[in-house]
C-alpha cells in the first residue's frame, strides 16, 4: 500500500462507518446492501477496505478545516 491514503477510500470509509453507527437499523441496513453490492459490481474485497483501516490506524488523516 502506498504511503498516501486516496481521500476517496477515506470518504467511503468514513460512509461505512457512519452507516454501521446509524440508529436506524433499517436504514443502515439498506445503505450496507447497496454497498455491499457495489463492491461486488466494482471488484473491491474485503481485505481492501481493512487494509485501509490498517493504514489509517497508527496515523489519522488531519481533519479538514472547519467551514466559515
Amino acid at each position: 500500500m502506498s504511503d498516501s491514503l486516496d481521500p476517496r477510500e477515506v470518504k467511503i470509509l468514513s460512509d461505512i462507518l457512519a452507516l454501521v453507527l446509524d440508529d436506524q437499523p433499517g436504514q443502515a441496513s439498506n445503505a450496507l446492501d447497496a454497498l455491499r453490492s457495489r463492491a461486488q459490481r466494482n471488484k473491491t474485497t474485503g481485505g481492501a477496505l481493512k487494509n485501509l483501516f490498517v493504514a489509517i490506524a497508527p496515523n489519522p488523516p488531519p481533519r479538514a478545516a472547519p467551514r466559515a
